[in-house]
């Protein structure tokens, strides 16, 4: 085997490199890097491009299974059959399968089987290796837990009888019954709880859910409902010397006006911010590469960058070194973030080839959507502090990772604010627009320069209609409309 501890792998492209110098410095031949990357022109390599310099790296694959509850599954028989191979397993504790397969080419594909309930091997997916490590997630629709039923109590109604249809004959013989199957059930999430309790005519119940986690629980029960007047805006708008017409904006783009939501519950402890979960953030935060976006000098602070002046990224698939414990959920972790369910030409994106997504292409689990507070419970369990700065939260979005942004408040004060009401929510968009980039979004407020308003609050943006500061400035003229 070469040696290639002296170079990355995968390797990004320099400024100066030729694929024969690479390949010299990994100790493998042209033809094979051509192989693993389907390079057509060996003489022409692009600054930035990855290279996969191992089989490995170039036709991995490796499998991972959640439950419903995008917790792992373990203790699961699979099967995976490839390039004329069979391998079979038992998922370990983090619902991953036990063997990381190489494939014999980007073409090979790759056939996954689990036994099911009836003790039957049962295909669940196949698809090609492609170019890149690829990891396939795959999400059951169920969660397994223990419960036993009970008898109906006396004076309940009849079980009703259902005549069953005659089933037709067989016209060949039986096939023999499925064998019993062996062994006791795996527990897959040990959050998941279910409580016995008594039904409206004395039945036995049986409730299914997941407890939140105590130090959420404390957050989400601080709820009053106090929601803002129009006085309000005005002396909020009148501290920041802006439209208040301009602060609804942001609220009407980054949640409709919903501050809070009501999750199975009728009472506030089951009123929580709205949030939207960012698994990128949480990447990020728990990186053994930093919080920072790009790269930094760590004697001056300042940012590194190449030979173009651009600045070199901190985090991303292919980027040495960025890799958080947790990457291997996906689902709550992982460099790049997720993907909105339509594209800007109004198509779907779930199955579209993605190469910024673990397997290649989007999956259901690459997509935002509504498992924003699920997401945030499995992620909290993993590291408090960076699950609660990765959610945008509130009427106006703030994100988490913003508390010190917001008038050096801290995680916990943030938190307890977000959770309370309308009124503490926008007290905070008011202390994030003052100090935000050093007042530069305050003076975009302002201004009402939409371009740097959106990318001061949002991040980037383009001038394209439909970019994040054309529906910002079209609120603002639709709300404009409705006083005068």
């Amino acid at each position: 085997m070469p040696d290639t501890t002296s170079i990355a792998d995968p390797y990004r492209v320099r400024r100066g490199d030729t694929l024969s110098a690479i390949a010299e410095r990994c100790g493998r031949t042209i033809a094979e890097l051509k192989n693993y990357n389907k390079i057509a022109n060996p003489n022409q390599l692009d600054v930035g491009q990855v290279l996969y310099l191992s089989k490995e790296t170039a036709f991995g694959v490796s499998v991972l299974f959640l439950d419903a509850l995008r917790y792992p599954i373990k203790n699961l028989a699979y099967r995976l059959q490839f390039d004329n191979q069979t391998i079979q397993g038992i998922t370990d504790q983090v619902g991953a399968v036990m063997d990381k397969i190489t494939t014999r080419n980007a073409q090979s594909q790759v056939g996954v089987w689990v036994r099911n309930a009836d003790n039957q091997w049962q295909q669940i997916t196949a698809t090609v290796s492609g170019y890149g490590h690829k990891l396939i997630t795959l999400v059951s629709g169920f969660v397994v837990f223990k419960g036993q039923t009970e008898p109906l109590p006396d004076g309940a109604p009849p079980k009703p009888i259902i005549q069953p249809p005659t089933p037709p004959k067989p016209n060949g013989p039986q096939a023999p019954m499925p064998p019993r199957p062996m062994g006791t059930p795996s527990k897959n999430n040990p959050n998941l709880k279910h409580k016995k309790h008594k039904g409206p005519q004395g039945q036995a119940v049986i409730t299914v859910g997941v407890d939140l986690p105590d130090g959420l629980m404390q957050f989400f029960q601080n709820y009053t409902g106090e929601e803002i007047t129009e006085g309000m805006w005005d002396s909020k708008a009148k501290e920041l010397q802006c439209e208040k017409e301009v602060l609804k904006a942001f609220a009407q783009i980054e949640s409709k006006g919903a501050a809070f939501k009501r999750i199975n519950s009728h009472n506030h402890s089951g009123i929580i911010p709205t949030i939207l979960y960012e698994r990128h953030i949480f990447h990020r935060l728990t990186c053994a590469n930093g919080p920072s976006i790009y790269k930094t000098d760590p004697s001056t602070g300042k940012y590194l960058r190449d030979s173009h002046g651009n600045k070199l990224p901190n985090h991303g698939k292919h980027v040495q070194g960025c890799l958080s414990p947790h990457d291997k959920y996906t689902d709550i972790c992982y460099p790049n973030q997720f993907v909105s369910r339509v594209d800007k030409k109004g198509h779907n994106t779930l199955h579209n080839d993605n190469s910024h997504m673990p397997d290649g292409k989007v999956e259901e689990t690459d997509q935002y959507g509504k498992r924003s507070y699920l997401r945030l419970i499995n992620a909290y369990r993993l590291d408090n502090d960076a699950a609660l700065s990765a959610c945008s939260w509130g009427k106006f979005q703030v994100m988490g990772a913003e508390h010190q942004t917001s008038g050096g408040l801290t995680l916990i004060d943030f938190m307890n604010k977000m959770c309370t009401s309308e009124v503490k929510q926008l007290e905070i968009l008011r202390r994030f627009i003052e100090h935000k980039a050093s007042g530069k979004l305050l003076k975009a407020v302002c201004e009402k320069d939409w371009h740097n308003m959106a990318f001061y609050y949002n991040g980037e943006d383009s001038d394209s209609p439909g970019s994040y500061s054309f529906r910002l400035k079209d609120a603002y003229e639709k709300l404009k409309k409705e006083v005068a």
